[in-house]
C-alpha cells in the first residue's frame, strides 16, 4: 500500500527528529490537540511551561501552547481537532518558525530531504 509507506516513511522521520517521542501513532488515529500540542511543543521546543518540562504529557503540552498563544485558553488535550484548527496550528508553528528566536530541530530539514 502505497499511502501506507508514505505515512510510515514520514512518522520515522518525525521520529528521528525527536518530535513524536513517546507517541505511538496509527494512520487511522484520530488528532487530538492533546497530541498536536505535544507535537508541537516538542518541535517548537516550548520549554517555558514548568510542568510540561518535568512531565511532557499532553495534559501540559495544551497549557505550554496556551501560554506561547498556540491554542486558546479553553482547550483540552481530549478535544478533536478540526481541519481549521490544524491549519492555524501550522500557520502559528511557521510563524514561529519564521522568528528570531527560533532554532531548527537538529537535522529535521536533512532527514526530510533525505527520506
Amino acid at each position: 500500500d502505497k499511502d501506507k509507506g508514505s505515512f510510515q516513511e514520514l512518522l520515522t522521520v518525525l521520529k528521528s527528529a525527536g518530535i513524536t517521542r513517546g507517541l505511538g501513532f496509527k494512520k487511522s488515529d484520530v488528532l487530538r490537540k492533546g497530541t498536536l500540542a505535544l507535537l508541537t511543543a516538542q518541535y517548537c521546543k516550548l520549554g517555558d511551561h514548568l510542568l510540561y518540562l518535568i512531565f511532557k504529557s499532553e495534559r501540559y503540552a495544551v497549557r505550554a501552547c496556551i501560554a506561547n498563544n498556540f491554542m486558546s485558553t479553553d482547550s483540552s488535550e481530549w478535544d478533536k481537532v478540526s481541519g481549521e484548527e490544524l491549519i492555524e496550528m501550522i500557520s502559528k508553528i511557521q510563524q514561529k518558525k519564521n522568528s528570531e528566536d527560533y532554532k531548527e530541530p537538529k537535522n529535521l530539514n536533512n532527514l526530510i530531504n533525505n527520506k
